[in-house]
């Protein structure tokens, strides 16, 4: 069955011999066929922490010492997955160090190595256990130490999100243009694709479509933000306008008739209606959402795609600089990964930027998922370009193109920044942490030979 504006093309197309439905082809793929050319392959990449280790693997002359360097990596693993867990007892990373507290990640990492272990099913896989945990103790506290060094104490900051009502206001339906609705014709064409003789089958309606204001109300209540409890009133009220105005264009037609009417013309009658309701709108939200702080937050695994054009080092300058994306870029000593892929230019050079600023202490560049940062009303989370941490504070920077600085979207997602680094600050004042402050950096203001603070002087800083 064709829509009627579609027929006469569909019977165009059925001469066509070429058309889909004078033959059919089939192309059929091997699940393991690749349609999608050399797209690399997705990588979960190693903290700093464990890539020191995992170094040592590489470097191993023999199969002994790469074997033992395999159980210390192993072994350093276990304790890295653990810190974060044991973390959430205390105020700071730097208390980690205390010894009740590395007995806590000692006893968890042993777990984590026994379940590992039980799981391989190896039947060595016992004494490769106890090897491991060996090793552990050889390593706990300078690994504890290292990954204080190299994380940033991202407090986790939950925000329940402000409920958000729309509201709709009492007006009168405007129903000069739109109610004034062709009459309803049942008939059927029908053309033989063989002989092309037509001939129309005439029909009637012999459904009763009941109270027409019904059919119009119950497809305003499909549109997602109207609350039927809330809004029965003006819904009906708004149903009967219309219906009245469709009456008064069609003079002489039962109730059958203008109910028909409504039910065949449903859609646009009731986009109508809620685009006139839309307008007639505003939205209210919790001025103050409750929240909660605490102290810490897990940096969650990177995982990044490395595809055929390979790795890049931080001093590199790709050329062309549009190639920037292209890369994954190692090298980085400050950060918590040390590795990276960036999208564009100017983040390449900001970070290089960060690796070799003295003032700065260390940065992330957090996946997506890193910080419940919502905006657009609570819909969209925002996802940060870059955490830098200073002596005296930790900054969330976004780099911009400098026309997109005073973008509506730009603006409003740092709104929202800007309330998470309050109410962050706000915590760190009371428990001996930094201030955080959040800054948006113009593409022009980023370039190696400059400094970290020169870049935010430079830049729109909003504490």
């Amino acid at each position: 069955m064709i829509a009627h504006d579609n027929f006469a093309q569909v019977i165009n197309k059925s001469k066509d011999p070429n058309s889909v439905l004078s033959k059919v082809s089939y192309v059929e793929l091997d699940e393991d066929d690749d349609i999608g050319g050399n797209v690399g392959k997705v990588v979960k990449t190693d903290s700093s922490v464990v890539s020191k280790y995992q170094e040592r693997i590489e470097k191993a002359q023999n199969d002994y010492e790469k074997k033992v360097a395999q159980q210390v990596c192993d072994s350093v693993r276990a304790v890295v997955e653990v810190i974060p867990i044991v973390a959430e007892s205390y105020a700071h990373y730097g208390e980690l160090k205390k010894p009740e507290a590395i007995e806590k990640i000692r006893e968890k990492a042993i777990d984590v190595i026994k379940q590992r272990a039980a799981a391989s099913n190896e039947i060595f896989a016992e004494d490769e256990a106890e090897a491991q945990i060996k090793e552990l103790d050889k390593v706990i506290t300078a690994v504890v130490i290292d990954y204080e060094k190299n994380v940033i104490e991202i407090p986790r900051l939950v925000i329940e999100q402000p409920r958000i009502r729309k509201v709709f206001e009492d007006f009168d339906l405007n129903t000069e243009e739109g109610y004034d609705l062709a009459d309803i014709s049942y008939e059927i064409i029908r053309q033989s694709l063989v002989t092309n003789e037509i001939d129309i089958i005439s029909g009637k309606n012999g459904l009763s479509r009941g109270n027409p204001a019904d059919i119009l109300v119950s497809r305003l209540m499909d549109y997602d933000d109207v609350d039927y409890d809330l809004y029965a009133d003006l819904l009906y009220k708004l149903a009967y306008q219309a219906v009245f105005a469709i009456k008064s264009n069609s003079p002489g037609a039962s109730e059958d008739d203008i109910a028909d009417k409504i039910h065949t013309y449903k859609e646009p009658l009731a986009r109508n209606i809620y685009q006139q309701m839309y307008a007639h709108s505003h939205v209210e939200k919790d001025p103050q959402p409750p929240k909660r702080v605490l102290p810490f937050s897990r940096i969650l695994d990177q995982h990044i795609i490395v595809n055929e054009y390979g790795y890049r080092v931080v001093d590199d300058v790709p050329n062309p600089a549009s190639w920037a994306k292209k890369y994954v870029v190692r090298g980085f000593l400050k950060s918590f990964y040390p590795e990276y892929r960036f999208d564009s230019m100017t983040e390449w050079d900001f970070a290089y930027v960060l690796e070799h600023d003295p003032k700065v202490l260390k940065w992330l560049r957090p996946v997506p998922q890193q910080f419940n940062i919502y905006w657009a009303d609570g819909s969209k989370r925002y996802e940060l370009d870059f955490i830098v941490e200073t002596d005296d504070a930790i900054y969330m920077c976004e780099t911009k193109a400098e026309k997109d600085m005073m973008d509506e979207e730009v603006q409003k997602k740092a709104e929202a920044a800007r309330a998470y680094c309050s109410v962050v600050s706000e915590y760190n004042a009371g428990h001996g942490g930094k201030p955080w402050k959040y800054v948006i950096i113009p593409h022009t203001a980023v370039k190696r030979n400059f400094s970290f603070d020169y870049i935010i002087g430079k830049s729109n800083l909003f504490i």
